[in-house]
């Protein structure tokens, strides 16, 4: 009898620990909203010229957000892997938790084996301050030998994120001016400067003069001009290389009436002295589920989740 409640015991401990391996089994695609990245990029002749024949003719997604009717997003669907066109087939899909104040506490994220059965690639948990601001993430990774990392964060005396503190020896750190406008993004390793932004405003542009510090002879300098439109939301994109010949690229975006993100253009120029881009994809976002009055504080929401940006 003491061997046959051994055995019990010792297969429940082993299928806890399978789930704790695998977590769910398959996406639940589940959410009042739900948003659709459908992306197209212009195929190349033999002589390797943009042509007007597009990628994906079957509109498939490449990732699909599930939201609730607040503009919380539950669930994220990754299709294909990287440099396959197949988007048939989910390759990963990112569960998220939250507590009793709508805050983040928990990100699981799955990927497939190449069959139908799913194992957790990564868990995060997040820890917040008084004011509801993430101190600290938590990160476990699951591929074979577990590790864990731990990521903090830390804020001026206006809320604004002053750092980003990573275990690996490096941090970002950001200054800003007096109307809480970022002013420097930089990177520091060892106390040592790697990488720089300085940022210069006009009524509807900000310019970031970036700089690296490597000292390996390959440091380099580029401008990143982002523009806005009377909203304050992003239109443009653009980073030109300023101290060698570069791949300068543009993103232009586009909004509904009503505000929603609806569709970028990606465009690209070899070197510099270029005058003119060329259009090389575009990406639709689909959005359904959304009430009619298409309320203004869950469209901010889906913006931001599509739009999201480490400034």
């Amino acid at each position: 009898m003491k061997h046959l409640i051994t055995i019990i015991i010792i297969i429940i401990i082993i299928m806890l620990s399978l789930q704790c391996l695998y977590g769910q089994n398959a996406p639940k695609k589940e959410g009042e909203i739900v948003v659709k990245i459908i992306g197209h990029y212009f195929k190349t002749d033999e002589d390797n010229k943009i042509t007007k024949k597009i990628s994906n003719r079957a509109n498939r997604p490449s990732t699909v957000f599930y939201l609730d009717k607040n503009g919380r997003l539950l669930e994220k669907l990754g299709y294909a892997k990287p440099h396959s066109n197949d988007l048939k087939r989910i390759d990963n899909f990112t569960t998220y938790q939250y507590n009793n104040l709508n805050l983040l506490v928990k990100e699981i994220k799955f990927y497939t084996d190449g069959e139908k059965t799913f194992y957790r690639g990564y868990e995060s948990t997040y820890n917040y301050n008084d004011n509801n601001k993430p101190i600290e993430e938590l990160k476990n990774l699951h591929f074979g030998d577990s590790v864990s990392k731990k990521i903090n964060y830390e804020y001026d005396q206006n809320g604004n994120k002053t750092k980003t503190i990573f275990e690996s020896g490096y941090y970002l750190e950001r200054l800003y001016d007096s109307t809480n406008r970022l002013k420097i993004k930089r990177q520091v390793y060892k106390n040592q400067l790697t990488w720089e932004y300085i940022y210069t405003y006009t009524d509807s542009t900000r310019i970031g003069n970036f700089t690296t510090y490597h000292g390996d002879g390959e440091d380099y300098t580029k401008d990143e001009i982002v523009r806005y439109n009377n909203d304050n939301q992003i239109i443009e994109r653009e980073e030109i290389y300023t101290n060698e010949n570069g791949l300068d690229t543009k993103y232009k975006y586009f909004y509904s009436k009503e505000g929603l993100f609806e569709k970028t253009e990606y465009y690209e120029r070899f070197l510099s002295h270029q005058k003119d881009y060329h259009i090389v994809s575009y990406t639709i976002i689909k959005t359904d589920g959304l009430s009619t009055n298409r309320d203004k504080t869950v469209v901010a929401m889906i913006n931001k989740i599509l739009q999201s940006d480490d400034d």
